[in-house]
């Protein structure tokens, strides 16, 4: 099983989305992540998407919204579905006592969402 509880084990990447900040000023995070949460609770199984959490960064308005996936393009589809505006989706790496080493030049984690 994987993290999420759903189909096959697989592990999922972690993913950051930054959002766009809306031309008025201010993103509702409590909105933006309860339709994260509810288009990834309602993914595909061979397709699964978990949102973790949302962060406000008050500082200059913006919010930041961290996804498990297989591939990019499943969190991408999950949250243009939420209607949730990309500015960056990135893969991130958790590093905690006893994890791996990583990679410093796996490719992967720099990718850009293209608009």
């Amino acid at each position: 099983m994987t993290r999420s509880g759903q189909g096959p084990s697989h592990p999922l990447d972690r993913y950051l989305v930054e959002v766009i900040r809306p031309p008025t000023g201010s993103i509702d995070v409590v909105a933006l992540a309860e339709r994260a949460r509810s288009v990834a609770a309602g993914s595909d199984p061979a397709r699964p998407v978990r949102f973790i959490r949302a962060v406000a960064v008050p500082e200059d308005g913006s919010c930041l919204l961290l996804f498990e996936g297989r591939q990019r393009a499943h969190v991408k589809a999950a949250a243009t579905l939420a209607s949730i505006g990309v500015q960056r989706l990135i893969r991130v790496i958790r590093i905690a006592p006893g994890d791996p080493p990583h990679r410093p030049n796996d490719q992967r984690h720099d990718e850009r969402s293209r608009q």
